[in-house]
């Protein structure tokens, strides 16, 4: 079934777990593939990970798949590109190229991941689908989206997959569900409100976020390289965004001060871990057996901490 096509009146969620992880011993780990050309991604892993991480293309996308076919394709081409590698004499092989042959096969892994983003449309006979939005080809198109949108909620759909070399396919898919606020949305789907809209699109994908040499960011993205050009930092520095994964953004009045305060920290809490399915799309409890403190690692990565703080409007 492409993602176009997928059927359904409703939109799945999952709540994340953010209780306290167990300790455990991290499974040993000597090269991490990682199947992207995404800077974005290639940056968190390293952050996770250190310099044992690789990229590797991970060959054309068809965006008619499904986000896990997707992501199985692009470890398959990886790997391959990895054992041609490992058959090079060594007096051939790149400097970089050389932990190919040092790592063990079986302290080696390959991740990848693919995001996009669901919402709800009305399909040519006036039923209403739930319908995976591809990356547009234009900023006129992302107008359509906004316009196209019959309820006030859309979902961020994660696959990933965290595959050893010598190991069999086990990816994971991660739900988030985000709620717009119902005049936001109307709004959006006017002219006014989508010029707006792009305007700060435009400025947040040009703003220093997304320029950190020290972190390998050096090529700013636009905005057709966001599923359905929805970007949910954006609509939250807009004021769009009423709940994220089932948690409302507005603090009931009724609440004492401290649970006032405590609410306010759930709710950023889920929105970092909305923004990080968003952007980078790892299953952390798929990661977190090679990385025992991911939840910190993610908590802890700058460009991450750099996108809340534009979010939450704490910068221009």
């Amino acid at each position: 079934m492409s993602r176009a096509e997928r059927p359904g009146s409703g939109l799945p969620a999952n709540q994340v777990d953010r209780a306290p992880r167990a300790e455990l011993q991290p499974k040993p780990t000597e090269l991490v593939i990682a199947a992207t050309t995404s800077e974005k991604r290639i940056s968190f892993l390293v952050h996770a990970f250190g310099d044992i991480v690789r990229p590797l293309n991970g060959g054309t996308e068809n965006q008619a798949l499904d986000t896990m076919d997707i992501v199985r394709g692009k470890i398959d081409h990886a790997l391959a590109i990895a054992s041609d590698i490992r058959k090079k004499p060594l007096s051939a092989l790149l400097p970089r190229e050389k932990i190919f042959r040092a790592a063990a096969q079986n302290a080696t892994i390959a991740v990848a991941a693919d995001v996009t983003n669901h919402t709800g449309t009305i399909d040519s006979v006036g039923r209403t689908n739930v319908e995976a939005q591809n990356k547009p080809v234009d900023v006129a198109e992302i107008k359509e989206k906004f316009r196209a949108i019959v309820d006030d909620v859309y979902n961020i759909e994660a696959s990933s997959e965290v595959r050893p070399a010598k190991g069999k396919r086990d990816g994971k898919i991660v739900y988030c569900p985000i709620k717009l606020r119902t005049e936001a949305r109307r709004t959006l789907a006017t002219e006014r409100g989508a010029r707006k809209y792009l305007k700060e699109l435009d400025n947040f994908l040009k703003s220093p976020i997304y320029l950190d040499r020290e972190a390998g960011m050096i090529h700013r993205p636009s905005p057709t390289d966001i599923a359905g050009g929805i970007e949910l930092a954006v609509l939250m520095k807009l004021g769009a965004i009423e709940e994220i994964d089932c948690i409302p953004k507005d603090i009931p009045e009724q609440l004492t001060p401290r649970e006032q305060e405590k609410h306010k920290k759930i709710f950023e809490a889920a929105l970092e871990d909305a923004l990080y399915l968003a952007n980078v799309g790892f299953d952390r409890n798929a990661l977190h057996p090679y990385v025992p403190d991911i939840d910190k690692k993610i908590h802890n990565w700058p460009w991450l901490q750099g996108v809340m703080a534009y979010a939450l409007g704490k910068t221009v």
